[in-house]
């Protein structure tokens, strides 16, 4: 299962985040943080279980949550006072508020179109390509490469 938002996709098995078929580097918890959120969506997640879930059996101090919280919003260029994709509930904790289109892995072909440095991938079926954003191949869309 890959999860595709704005122009970022991530692939939690391959613990990967990419814009536009870029990858970028995050930090293992910043990583399981982004897997956490996604998971439960559209949920704002108490931040005693988001600590539960990165830190079990762990006392951590409070501060380092919101490290990778801002390590992540960083990487998706996402403003805490204008949030597209991570919501934070001040006192409370944190949700994934994104558009999120999941793609399943059993559900995708070896075909892909190539653009350029870009790379689409084709399902089965019909595959509309335009600027829309309903057409399934769009210019700002990218694949995950695992």
């Amino acid at each position: 299962m890959r999860f595709h938002f704005g122009e970022f996709c991530f692939d939690p098995d391959g613990r990967e985040l990419s814009e536009r078929g870029a990858q970028i580097h995050l930090t293992p918890k910043a990583i399981e943080l982004l897997r956490i959120l996604l998971r439960e969506r559209p949920k704002t997640l108490p931040k005693e279980q988001i600590y539960r879930s990165l830190w079990p059996d762990t006392y951590v101090e409070e501060a380092n949550l919101a490290v990778h919280v801002s390590e992540l919003r960083a990487a998706l260029r996402d403003d805490s006072r204008e949030p597209r994709f991570i919501k934070t509930a001040h006192r409370y904790g944190y949700g994934f508020i994104g558009e999120v289109r999941e793609e399943s892995s059993r559900g995708t072909s070896i075909v892909r179109l190539r653009s350029g440095r870009r790379e689409f991938e084709l399902l089965d079926g019909e595959n509309i390509v335009g600027r829309d954003d309903d057409a399934r191949i769009a210019p700002r869309s990218a694949i995950c490469t695992t």
